[in-house]
């Protein structure tokens, strides 16, 4: 298959717009969300006569509206103050702490923020220089200015909760990896959202609910994407809802969330996660999952547990959710893959933006199969490749360096390599396909300082692809994230490397990615020895 070129999920710093919410089925929540009522009013429509009078009404002294509640002695009502003493100044106080001062020179150069002004964005004076602690709503665009508004007060988070931890952590990530202090406010701010309530607890000894997405039961994982080309660096996270012991209390924190996520940015569009809810939010749940959530590139996720019926009808699931969100061709890939007993599909994840653009991915487990199976179904099986890294020999390299295998026949019988398969929407109803390999690094190391030096001798082999240059890049890059999000020595103990993943994406090439766990209830210890591998 030609790949077409997909639209860039990039999203650049945020401002308010307005947004067209999707038409929703009639038993699906509505995502609308209503501010609250404007004061009443004591003029009616009479007053402002209507909308096919010729003439306005003749402007009478009885008629005019009262800017103020005292009387004056006659019917003529006092006129409105001067606007020096109601004008926003963006200026640095000066003088009096307590007293706002007006621009130098307000009959010239005011700034009266009206109606109209946050219809259009038309203001044609603004801020010179907002502050870093702005919160951002929206993407910015060409030729349209912002609209700042400072965050509402909060409770600075206690040492220890879940919050501070989290947000220290993909912080010092960020800062690590290089991103603009606008692309680390934006992740710390992520994390408020989704840890909003709950985060302020403290983190206890032991974990109160056994997540299943990062290491050591933590629900939250950290992660970074490194262009093996061009050097650039992203960072994400993904993690899972508290929740309490019941389906009904899971789904509804992953509601809760969809809502708030919704409400604060003005880019997540619910549509696709209404279309199949119905499919995976079912009263008896049968995955060790309900919902798990994503953020990177600026985009939020979430994944669902396509056995939520059970193995046996994840198939059907699959094809429902494909068909409602119309992929319905990308059918035949999950088909193969099932048919030929390849592997076991285990996760859906959907994209909450505009499904012009929207990834859906089919995430799929190749536990017992072998590793040149397993390579085979990541690369050349469903369309050749172009890239010179992401290659079936490649993968196979990968394999043996990573995980010390050493025949190509070798089963993977621990926990298994994954791949997903990544659809976007292309011309004709057609759709475009991209493949990621997923290694779980953290089960068969010993510990992570081993981990680290497999990983540099990998990309060291990649000299016939990469230069020198871009090698050497890559391995500063990386051993500086792995400084920040330690806190231990890696010698230590083993995990916080989870997981090692390989992509050749459409719109930025190759790419690998390393998943950090945040070892919120301690490391796992050195692994004397390591088992799951299967020699044939």
């Amino acid at each position: 298959m030609q790949a077409s070129s997909s639209p860039s999920l990039k999203r650049p710093p945020w401002r308010v717009r307005r947004t067209t919410h999707p038409n929703l089925p009639p038993s699906s929540p509505s995502p609308i969300f209503d501010s609250a009522p404007n004061p009443s009013s004591t003029s009616s429509m009479v007053d402002f006569g209507i909308n096919d009078t010729p003439d306005p009404p003749v402007n009478s002294e009885t008629d005019l509206i009262s800017f103020d509640t005292d009387g004056f002695g006659d019917d003529t009502p006092k006129p409105p103050k001067s606007p020096e003493s109601d004008l926003i100044s963006f200026s640095p106080e000066r003088g009096d702490k307590s007293t706002r001062n007006p621009l130098e020179n307000p009959q010239t150069n005011p700034i009266i923020f009206g109606p109209d002004d946050f219809g259009d964005n038309d203001t044609s004076n603004y801020p010179a220089n907002h502050g870093l602690d702005l919160i951002f709503f929206g993407p910015v665009e060409d030729g349209i200015s912002n609209l700042t508004i400072n965050p509402a007060p909060s409770p600075e988070p206690r040492e220890g909760s879940f919050i501070k931890f989290t947000q220290k952590g993909i912080s010092d990530l960020a800062s690590a990896a290089g991103l603009t202090n606008e692309e680390r406010l934006s992740l710390v701010h992520a994390v408020s959202v989704f840890m909003e309530g709950w985060g302020h607890e403290e983190i206890p000894e032991t974990p109160k609910w056994n997540s299943q997405l990062g290491r050591n039961f933590s629900p939250f994982e950290y992660s970074v994407d490194f262009n093996l080309k061009t050097g650039k660096k992203k960072v994400g996270f993904r993690f899972e809802l508290p929740h309490g012991n019941t389906i009904q209390a899971m789904q509804e924190s992953a509601d809760k969330l969809t809502d708030n996520l919704s409400s604060t940015y003005f880019e997540v569009v619910l549509h696709g996660f209404y279309l199949v809810r119905y499919i995976f939010f079912v009263p008896y749940h049968l995955g060790p999952f309900v919902a798990w959530f994503g953020y990177d590139d600026l985009a939020w996720k979430i994944y669902f547990d396509i056995r939520a019926q059970g193995q046996d009808n994840a198939g059907r699931l699959i094809y429902q959710a494909l068909h409602h969100l119309d992929m319905t061709k990308a059918w035949h890939v999950i088909d193969d893959v099932i048919d030929w007993g390849f592997g076991l599909p285990i996760r859906l994840g959907v994209d909450l933006v505009n499904e012009d653009y929207a990834r859906v991915e089919v995430v799929v487990d190749f536990w017992g199969q072998t590793f040149k199976n397993f390579a085979h179904s990541a690369t050349e099986r469903y369309y050749p490749r172009n890239d010179e890294v992401a290659t079936e020999d490649e993968v196979l390299r990968l394999c043996r360096i990573l995980l010390g295998v050493e025949d190509d026949d070798t089963s993977c019988i621990g926990e298994a390599p994954l791949i997903s398969y990544s659809f976007t929407h292309a011309k004709d109803r057609d759709v475009n396909l991209e493949m990621t390999v997923h290694i779980p690094v953290g089960s068969y190391m010993h510990d992570d300082a081993q981990f680290q030096k497999r990983v540099e001798d990998w990309v060291r082999g990649l000299s016939h692809v990469l230069s020198e240059q871009q090698i050497d890049n890559f391995v500063e890059s990386y051993q500086e994230c792995l400084k920040a999000i330690a806190r231990r020595p890696l010698e230590e103990g083993s995990g916080l490397q989870s997981w090692f993943s390989l992509k050749e994406s459409i719109k930025d090439g190759t790419v690998v990615t390393v998943h950090f766990s945040t070892e919120m209830y301690g490391a796992l210890p050195v692994m004397e020895t390591v088992a799951g591998l299967s020699v044939p």
